[in-house]
This record gives structure tokens, C-alpha cells and sequence, in this order.
């Protein structure tokens, strides 16, 4: 029997995989089940914030950003991202800020 942190790893993969394919929705179930059993992954809140992303979902995706950077304070790619998501809903201060932070944490793009 599995682990329950090897459990939530093959979810997370199996978020990937299906991220990779377009499948957004897939990928976002995936990534939900890793979260339920380890919450404490960071980049699976990211991965899922960019699923929710692309999906449209912004409210959703911010979220997750925001959840992924309370988890991992240097994660350059989750602010970079909350930086588009808060462009798009209208705070530009906001999303400046995440910006110029993205930026200082090593952010290239």
C-alpha cells in the first residue's frame, strides 16, 4: 500500500500529464486530490492556479497564487502569475508589485 504523500504525488503527475494535453479540467481534479492529502504543496496550488487560468477561472486562479506564495514566500513563478491575474481583474498596483517581486526572486520570463 501506498503512502499518502506517494499518493498525492501520482495525483500531482497525473495533474501534469494532463495539463500538458489541454485537458485543464483533468488536471485541475488531479491537483485538487494531491492538495486534499498533502496541503501543504506549493507548486500544486501553482500548477492549478495556471489550469484555472487558462480555464478563466482568474478569482479561482489568484487564489491559488496567493496559496501557493503564503506556502513557498520564493516561488517567482506563482507571484509572476498572480501578477497577470490581478492585471486582468483591474489592480495594477497590485500586480506591479507581484511583478517587480517576480523579478527580484530570479524571474526571467
Amino acid at each position: 500500500m501506498k503512502k499518502p504523500s506517494a499518493v498525492a504525488h501520482d495525483f500531482f503527475n497525473r495533474g501534469l500529464a494532463f495539463s500538458e494535453l489541454g485537458n485543464r479540467t483533468q488536471a485541475i481534479e488531479f491537483f485538487t486530490k494531491s492538495i486534499e492529502i498533502v496541503p501543504e504543496n506549493a507548486d500544486a496550488y501553482y500548477f492549478r492556479g495556471v489550469a484555472y487560468n487558462r480555464n478563466g477561472e482568474i478569482e479561482k486562479a489568484c487564489s491559488d497564487f496567493d496559496k501557493a506564495i503564503e506556502l513557498n514566500l520564493i516561488h517567482e513563478l506563482a507571484y509572476f502569475h498572480r501578477a497577470h491575474c490581478r492585471q486582468t481583474l483591474g489592480d495594477a498596483a497590485q500586480a506591479q508589485t507581484d511583478f517587480d517581486r517576480a523579478r527580484e526572486l530570479g524571474y526571467r520570463g
